[in-house]
């Protein structure tokens, strides 16, 4: 097998060659080949190091020679390689529109390998556009050509991308098998980027439909054949990405983490760095480290460049929204998932629109929480809650986590609305239980809890939080275990035994997160401070005294929390904050 450095090694060596090629009349003759092949095989080296601008580099010069523009077969194989560095780099569109060149240069009869091959290669890259149903028909096409052609190693590639958007367009179990019959032939015939692209579409497919100790596994296999192939950097980062992903869908966060930290310290290059850097951020947000979540989110965006896959753009809006919300701000949130959303009305968009979703539906509950907080009436929720609703009901919820998030969505419009919460809540945490993902459970029980309180059932409510409690410390959720610690206070709740310190110190990061539901009314450190003051009952003077600031002072903080909290008098900012646990 190839040395794990072979790639950069070959591309070391081919570009001397290509340095000294000018100075060496018969080189075409002493080595075989022409410049462009030289430039071609440096461009592939490039491409399986990782360096996918190099690569795109490479191809520009070549693709501009006369002699390769007057060959169409080779003009369109060059184009080929080129529209797949384009796509890993974050340029679907403009790949999609070099196989779209690329096809018209060949006749369709009879067919050829180089015709099968740019076939398949345009499925893949209409995968990645969420076109399954246009996929499904060009990996088809794919397939018949390469068999006619003789070229089963072009049917390797086009069974797999065939049975990665079958999986997505019928969810069976024979479309699974179609990937497994490529990756078969490609471990036959020794094809290390096919095999991989199996692995990669393989895992990915089963962390859709929630089989995730499956999709670990299969990402495991990838990663151990990556290696060795020389493929570590690129395709084996991206099959990281997808194991470290089942690994946080398990609960695995500590093990996730540090998959994360191994992968990048190998320096990946555009959607190689993505896949892992987006999981990183997830995790960020539901350990409550906002700025470092925020900061992910800036680097996947560098990653990327002008990407408009799904798999990337609603997955950091996904993370900004939780994000926004987390620091208290919840319209910058809202604006984030509707800009996010937009159209996610296919099998394939449901896995990442689902969560962006629940997402929007979590923070229009929060608004409506506290708009009954302050005693006001929210106008714009029903508007709101009318086009969650429609969106909800149009997508597809076909696999155990959307039915998760399905029933999350409801769950919040229940909670949104103040009724019927226990019912909605007990339902997500069936569905939660059924998927077997750790967080989304956690979270749900937090969310039951809250709710057997406000039905005044304190047993129920008691078991409830202790359960999730367990949970989120496993997981190290700050974020959830900051507001079940706040609900064990508002409703004398026993969740944790007299000499547990260590929901504390799981509460404890970096960045204090903004968990408590106070965060939402957006008051200063100070003005908690004030507030905790006042609803002990000390008067504007007596709160000057104790925080060592002048009476003038402390009655500007007090108009402020007021206005901020959106009550008439100290009386109501108390029960405000007794609600929200701030004390008991």
């Amino acid at each position: 097998m190839t040395s794990a450095y072979a790639p950069a090694e070959a591309l070391r060596h081919l570009e001397r060659a290509l340095e000294i090629w000018p100075r060496v009349p018969d080189a075409a003759r002493r080595t075989g080949i022409d410049q462009i092949e030289v430039s071609r095989r440096a461009a592939g080296a490039a491409y399986m190091s990782g360096n996918m601008a190099r690569s795109l580099l490479l191809l520009g010069q070549v693709l501009s020679e006369p002699s390769v523009q007057a060959d169409p077969e080779r003009h369109a194989l060059l184009l080929e390689r080129r529209a797949v560095a384009l796509r890993d780099s974050g340029r679907e569109l403009a790949g999609i529109a070099d196989l779209e060149r690329a096809l018209a240069l060949l006749p369709a009869e009879p067919s050829t390998r180089a015709r099968a091959s740019i076939l398949g290669t345009l499925a893949g890259a209409q995968m990645r556009v969420s076109a399954m149903t246009e996929c499904v028909d060009l990996a088809k096409q794919a397939v018949e050509a390469a068999r006619a052609a003789g070229a089963r190693d072009v049917e390797a590639d086009a069974l797999i991308s065939l049975g990665n958007a079958r999986s997505y367009v019928e969810g069976d179990e024979a479309a699974l098998a179609l990937s497994r019959q490529g990756i078969d032939i490609a471990r036959e015939l020794d094809v290390p980027i096919t095999m991989l692209r199996g692995y990669i579409n393989g895992s990915d497919v089963l962390c859709a439909l929630g089989r995730y100790e499956e999709a670990a596994e299969t990402a495991r296999a990838g990663m151990a054949a990556a290696t060795p192939a020389g493929l570590s950097r690129s395709w084996g980062n991206y099959l990281g990405g997808n194991l470290i992903e089942s690994l946080l869908r398990l609960g695995e966060w500590d093990e996730a983490e540090q998959l994360a930290d191994e992968a990048m310290r190998s320096e990946p290059e555009g959607i190689f760095a993505a896949t892992v850097l987006i999981v990183c951020g997830e995790l960020a947000v539901m350990r409550g480290k906002y700025a470092e979540a925020a900061e992910i989110v800036r680097n996947t965006r560098r990653a990327l460049g002008d990407s408009t896959d799904i798999q990337f753009t609603q997955s950091l809006a996904y993370i900004d929204a939780l994000t926004a919300r987390g620091r208290g701000e919840l319209t910058t949130a809202l604006a984030l998932v509707t800009d996010g959303l937009g159209d996610s009305l296919n099998r394939w968009a449901a896995r990442y629109a689902w969560p962006l979703l629940w997402a929007g539906v979590l923070v229009d509950a929060d608004l409506a929480v506290a708009a009954r907080d302050r005693r006001v009436d929210d106008t714009e929720s029903t508007a709101r809650s009318a086009g969650w609703e429609k969106l909800a009901a149009e997508m597809v919820a076909s696999t155990p986590p959307t039915r998760g998030y399905q029933a999350m969505v409801e769950a919040e419009r229940a909670r949104a609305a103040g009724s019927d919460e226990v019912a909605c809540w007990a339902r997500a945490v069936d569905a939660w239980r059924q998927a077997d993902e750790a967080y989304p459970l956690a979270y749900s029980l937090v969310r039951l809890a809250q709710a057997h309180c406000t039905d005044g059932d304190r047993d129920a409510a008691t078991a409830v939080a202790r359960e999730a409690l367990r949970r989120a410390r496993v997981l190290g959720a700050a974020p959830l275990v900051e507001e079940l610690m706040a609900l064990s206070r508002r409703a004398r709740l026993s969740i944790t035994d007299a000499d547990d310190a260590s929901a504390a110190a799981i509460a404890s990061s970096d960045e204090k997160p903004a968990t408590d539901e106070l965060a939402r009314f957006g008051l200063t450190d100070r003005e908690r401070e004030v507030l905790l003051l006042l609803t002990a009952g000390r008067s504007n003077p007596q709160i000057a005294q104790e925080l060592f600031i002048s009476p003038k002072t402390a009655s500007v903080h007090v108009s402020n929390i007021l206005a901020k909290l959106g009550v008439s008098g100290r009386v109501e900012a108390a029960a405000v904050a007794h609600r929200l646990g701030l004390v008991e």
